[in-house]
């Protein structure tokens, strides 16, 4: 059976202010499916800034929390935060003992402002539920519940929908991607666990976010999210079991001839740059030989996008590059012809 969606968001109770300074804010109470109150061990916010932030706890009841939804109240918990940026956006993060997790949209905290007509709403969501929407001094009360933990399943396979077995997995739950990496900020749930003959692995249960990574060398999923990174996943998934597609890269010879003034340059050393770059991405993969030949038989083109000769004093600058994948006949060797080399004065006897 499937994943029985019971846990919708309640709203008990809703109001605005008639006044600007009344705090706005968020209670949020923990029930089961049967609605008995549950003990929450876990009441924390992610404030997202280009990356790299910490949890935030927040002082919480035995079945309850209040968040205060202002600018005021992120200020108290995180004065730092306050001091350097002006905006950022914040995930609710909840979990009950013994039932699985549950975390909200990433949203935008309220800004501040004396204009309090120019304050844009808050949205917050949580899964099952419709958005909460908060102008300045709106206070909710809402039920939350939480269901049990079932068996969860990631399933990885090929084009044809025959299993990937030996793909490395990484599960988190997922805070953010903001940071100028783009790598994936969250709790890590499973490190490094590998997909079996039938491209399977378990994955932990929860109404969260999955931060996916699954690599297998030379191999990227189809449709990732974000697009930037061949190996990322980040959704939410909806029943036992979540099914992602990967396919292998073609692999092709890299097959050039380096020449300069009509001589062959041996001893060349040539460089590539993976894609996407996400650091320290350009290194060099061989030396011409002695005719000028440069021959990598083990070389996938869609991994690279640019082959180059680095200059010496940047290997992120080039003196010659080419995308390795415009290439039109990868099988016929490409004959490349160098600039001159700028000739040095004589030195003064």
């Amino acid at each position: 059976m499937g994943i029985a969606w019971q846990f919708v968001v309640l709203v008990a109770l809703s109001w605005s202010a008639a006044f600007a300074e009344t705090e706005t804010s968020l209670v949020i109470r923990a029930v089961d499916e049967s609605g008995r109150s549950v003990r929450l061990t876990r009441a924390d916010v992610y404030f997202d800034v280009w990356g790299g932030n910490g949890v935030t706890h927040l002082s919480r009841g035995a079945a309850s929390v209040r968040i205060g939804l202002d600018r005021e109240f992120a200020c108290r918990l995180e004065p730092a935060l306050c001091a350097v940026h002006p905006r950022f956006s914040a995930r609710i993060l909840l979990e009950a003992e013994g039932l699985a997790p549950i975390s909200s949209n990433l949203f935008e905290w309220m800004t501040a402002t004396t204009d309090v007509k120019g304050v844009p709403p808050v949205e917050i969501a949580f899964p099952g539920g419709a958005p909460l929407r908060f102008r300045p001094g709106t206070r909710r009360d809402i039920t939350i519940r939480f269901r049990p933990r079932h068996p969860r399943t990631l399933r990885v396979v090929g084009p044809s929908g025959a299993p990937v077995a030996g793909a490395r997995v990484t599960v988190k739950n997922f805070f953010a991607d903001s940071n100028h990496m783009g790598a994936f900020e969250g709790d890590v749930l499973v490190e490094d666990d590998v997909t079996d003959w039938r491209g399977e692995a378990a994955i932990p249960d929860g109404d969260i976010v999955y931060g996916l990574t699954i690599s297998k060398a030379h191999w990227f999923i189809v449709n990732p999210k974000p697009r930037g990174w061949p190996n990322l996943v980040a959704q939410r998934i909806a029943g036992e079991s979540m099914t992602v597609v990967m396919r292998r890269h073609a692999r092709r010879p890299l097959l050039l001839t380096f020449d300069r003034d009509g001589k062959p340059v041996p001893d060349l050393t040539v460089s590539a740059c993976v894609t996407p770059c996400g650091g320290a991405c350009c290194g060099p993969i061989g030396k011409t030989d002695s005719l000028g030949n440069l021959t990598v038989s083990d070389f996938y083109p869609e991994e690279y996008d640019r082959v180059l000769i680095p200059q010496d004093q940047d290997p992120y600058k080039s003196t010659w590059e080419i995308d390795p994948r415009r290439i039109s006949d990868p099988h016929k060797r490409l004959l490349v012809t160098l600039p001159h080399e700028p000739r040095t004065a004589n030195p003064e006897p």
